[in-house]
């Protein structure tokens, strides 16, 4: 998450209006009406059923995806030990302090502070040779930059930017185990597209690697189909977000009985099996890869809140993008930058004017195409009338108020229109960098 920095997401914008819900064409940001609507833009999608990759097509991508990026790797092809110094190189790269960040309390992180978290890692103890262990989440957990709960900020008081907070990642999520901390209470850990520490009780090990394949490469499996998905397993809550897997072993009827994996008092991993009723918030296996299919499932966010590396069991713009797309089974990079390079038809807008930009999106551009700014990612829905709609997870804009600038955040996944401003004046068009379809 850090990538980006706090102050790119809160992007200001100027233009802030409210619509009757008799309204079918708005400027600035729609609040009402059928703009907000999965069903309007579905009727106004060309083709919007048709496959727009079969499951083989889908998994070339991925694998060109993993080729063509360092941002997502295939986990199944990992060695079983690392040399010690290229895991050194790894959290060092990732697990940085950035200068002048504010602890709970407001007071700035002093240097004997810095110095106790960085001893954490526990790098000076870093053997020759690492053994990559393997291991699956049992709950949703957040990915750190340290090895700390702890957080921090860019101001001298608290905010949901915790500059700590990488990102989040879901139950069922298969992962290695790189390092682990001096006290013990973490580890540092791969994913298929992130790296970073996470409570150790979060993670279960084991050494089985069949077992351990079901969930690296499921063959079986649940998708959360809806913004997410709340179970109970032994008293406690496991909350799924849109784009999970949930192994399953047999349908009956319109029940599925499925694998939660459990970390008993060793550390290892243990599964339960469970009954849940089928439904609307699951589908079997992924949904087909249709335009159709991400708009509606883009939909489902409408109204949620910004969730900055996945706080607020929530979505910021890149995870919002990330989530809707793992549903139809394509796997993109965590952030906007990395996503922005993946593989796929690329569009560029830097050297295009305003208009010529508008040009490019209505002669290229197809529903559930990702538009990028520096920073930020949108989710194409369509043309009305020549103007080009989008829905995303938005931070802030900026409205002139008589020839004064005041910000006001949003914090919510919103639908919107291009001619929004930036803090420079500039509009929205104008400083998109790219289009990319990913296909």
């Amino acid at each position: 998450m850090k990538i980006i920095s706090y102050a790119v997401f809160l992007l200001f914008f100027t233009s802030f209006s409210c619509f009757s819900s008799s309204q079918t064409e708005a400027s600035g940001l729609i609040t009402d009406g059928a703009l907000r609507t999965a069903a309007f833009w579905q009727q106004n999608t060309a083709e919007g059923d048709s496959l727009v990759m079969t499951q083989t097509q889908r998994k070339a991508f991925n694998r060109s995806i993993q080729q063509n990026t360092p941002y997502v790797i295939d986990l199944t092809a990992s060695p079983d030990t690392e040399q010690g110094e290229a895991v050194k190189k790894i959290i060092e790269a990732t697990s940085i302090i950035p200068d002048g960040a504010y602890d709970k309390n407001g007071q700035l992180y002093s240097q004997p502070v810095k110095d106790a978290l960085l001893r954490e890692m526990n790098l000076e103890n870093m053997p020759d040779a690492v053994p990559l262990r393997m291991g699956v989440t049992v709950r949703r957990s957040s990915i750190r930059t340290l090895p700390t709960a702890e957080p921090a900020f860019e101001e001298p008081y608290p905010s949901m930017f915790d500059l700590f907070q990488e990102t989040a990642v879901d139950p069922s999520e298969a992962l290695l185990v790189l390092y682990t901390s001096l006290d013990g209470q973490y580890y540092y850990v791969q994913l298929y597209n992130y790296s970073g520490w996470i409570s150790a009780a979060d993670v279960a090990l084991t050494a089985d690697r069949g077992q351990w394949l079901r969930y690296a490469d499921p063959q079986k499996f649940l998708v959360v189909t809806e913004k997410s998905y709340e179970l109970n397993s032994n008293n406690e809550s496991i909350f799924y977000q849109m784009g999970s897997r949930i192994l399953f072993v047999q349908k009956n009827g319109t029940s599925y009985n499925i694998i939660l994996p459990q970390r008993n008092e060793q550390g290892n991993l243990t599964e339960l099996a469970m009954s849940v009723s089928g439904g609307k918030s699951f589908s079997e296996g992924y949904l087909p890869y249709t335009r159709s299919n991400i708009i509606q499932e883009a939909f489902y966010y409408l109204d949620e809140p910004y969730g900055w590396g996945g706080l607020r069991n929530s979505v910021d713009c890149s995870s919002f993008i990330a989530n809707i797309y793992r549903t139809v089974g394509i796997f993109l990079p965590r952030n906007a930058d990395q996503q922005e390079n993946a593989v796929g038809q690329h569009f560029p807008f830097t050297s295009l004017n305003e208009s010529d930009i508008y040009s490019s999106i209505s002669q290229n551009c197809r529903p559930g195409d990702a538009f990028f700014m520096d920073g930020h990612v949108m989710l194409y829905l369509g043309e009305l009338n020549n103007t080009p709609y989008i829905i995303h997870a938005l931070g802030s804009y900026t409205e002139n108020n008589g020839g004064q600038k005041i910000k006001q955040r949003i914090l919510r996944v919103v639908v919107s229109d291009l001619s929004l401003n930036v803090s420079s004046g500039t509009s929205f068009a104008s400083v998109l960098t790219s289009a990319v379809s990913f296909h």
